[in-house]
């Protein structure tokens, strides 16, 4: 009887030799400042940003008597809902919208800075439908309610740009190496050939390729 130490060994030994030759095929790979910046040119709708101001205001999804943290009465979903929309009139009609933030907003943080939000990007990762309301807007409009998990946000969109290339520069390298990373891989998917030998050996199926940058790949520097 043969122990499979040996095997296993040899096995995760390659995995590992496999590994550093990826990461090493990927650091090889070079992108051109002239193919970052045309990549960032012809996408500029993947690039906009919104400096945005926000109300929000939070619900309980069950009954409750207590206040919350800030001594503020805590809502229903429809008290909820019934107040945003009110807020929401009140801004329409002329409102000054730091001071229904200061006033009435469900994060102290962003009601602490007259309701600034700060911007949002369209690759943050948060909710679709915020996202969609969002850039759905121009600049001085107002969007909301919108419905989360816990509350209703009130926006009002104060500016919309795109992200200036140096922002994203890292991003758009890992991005496009990646891409050639993906079709390195294909190929030598293509040109791999598995056979196992023996009375009992399994018929193999090579797996696809995976496309993307390998696991230990560190992200691109920006030039300064």
């Amino acid at each position: 009887k043969v122990a499979p130490w040996k095997e296993m060994i040899e096995y995760g030994t390659m995995q590992v030799l496999y590994q550093a030759e990826f990461n090493r095929r990927f650091e090889q790979i070079a992108v051109s400042p002239e193919e970052l910046k045309k990549a960032y040119e012809a996408n500029p709708d993947k690039y906009q940003q919104a400096k945005v101001r926000a109300i929000y205001i939070k619900f309980s999804s069950v009954p409750v008597s207590q206040a919350d943290s800030s001594g503020k009465k805590l809502l229903t979903e429809d008290e909820a809902k019934t107040k945003a929309e009110d807020l929401l009139k009140q801004l329409k009609d002329g409102a000054d919208f730091a001071k229904l933030a200061k006033e009435n907003s469900g994060d102290p943080t962003s009601a602490a800075k007259d309701g600034d939000f700060g911007f949002i990007k369209k690759s943050d990762p948060m909710p679709p439908d915020l996202k969609t309301v969002i850039f759905s807007a121009k600049a001085g409009e107002l969007a909301g309610p919108v419905r989360q998990a816990n509350g209703y946000y009130i926006f009002r969109i104060e500016e919309v740009s795109a992200q200036p290339f140096e922002q994203v520069q890292a991003a758009l390298t890992n991005e496009l190496k990646s891409q050639q990373f993906g079709q390195w891989m294909s190929e030598q998917q293509k040109s791999i050939e598995v056979k196992l030998e023996g009375p009992s050996a399994p018929t193999i199926t090579p797996m696809p390729a995976q496309v993307g940058a390998p696991a230990a790949a560190p992200a691109a520097p920006v030039k300064k």
